[in-house]
């Protein structure tokens, strides 16, 4: 009886070995294949010797720090490329790159202008260099943003002045054209509020 018992064990402890080897084989080819595939980021990306480097370098260090998606991130990369000679043979990509992350600032400071902060959306559109091929179209945004303002400004003063004429019914239709304004702060909150 102890034979058959010492066989059972046996075929256990092999039947164990097997699991575990076939997980540690497994284990191993799968982190071979994910490090194998990974594609490495460019340390130079972080160095000094930036300054030394190729445009095509310099245009995929700034391709990187534009994924972040940030205002400061996004003027990180367009000063990376800016820095490059107006006569590069790759300018008219670095022309398109900067046009592209200078409107995604303009879009990240349009949040703030929807979100009732005027002053903040201006200084974020400011910080986008004046040599950059597309700065008219941040400066006619600014006015744009400016002339929304303004238009929003002038119904919520006629509205108090309505209210304080005690023209209830009057305040209200002038308050209505809050909807019209082309900004989500003045449509919503402003509205509420004035309601």
């Amino acid at each position: 009886m102890t034979t058959k018992t010492e066989g059972n064990n046996w075929k256990i402890s092999w039947q164990l070995l097997s699991i575990i080897l076939a997980l540690s084989f497994g284990g191993v080819g799968f982190l071979a294949t994910t490090v194998l595939l990974r594609l490495p980021t460019n340390p130079s990306c972080n160095k000094i010797s930036l300054f030394f480097s190729s445009a095509t370098n310099r245009i995929y260090c700034a391709q990187l720090e534009a994924k972040k998606n940030t205002v400061d991130s996004l003027l990180k990369a367009i000063s990376l490329l800016e820095e490059l000679s107006p006569t590069h043979p790759l300018r008219n990509e670095i022309n398109r790159y900067v046009k592209e992350w200078s409107n995604d600032i303009l879009i990240l400071a349009e949040t703030e202008l929807n979100q009732g902060k005027l002053e903040d959306a201006i200084a974020i559109a400011r910080k986008i260099p004046s040599s950059v091929e597309n700065y008219s179209v941040v400066e006619e945004t600014i006015t744009k943003w400016r002339d929304i303002w303004d238009k929003a400004q002038a119904i919520q003063d006629e509205v108090e002045s309505e209210l304080r004429k005690s023209q209830w019914n009057k305040a209200f239709l002038v308050a209505v054209q809050l909807l019209n304004i082309d900004n989500d702060y003045w449509q919503t909150t402003k509205y509420q509020e004035t309601v």
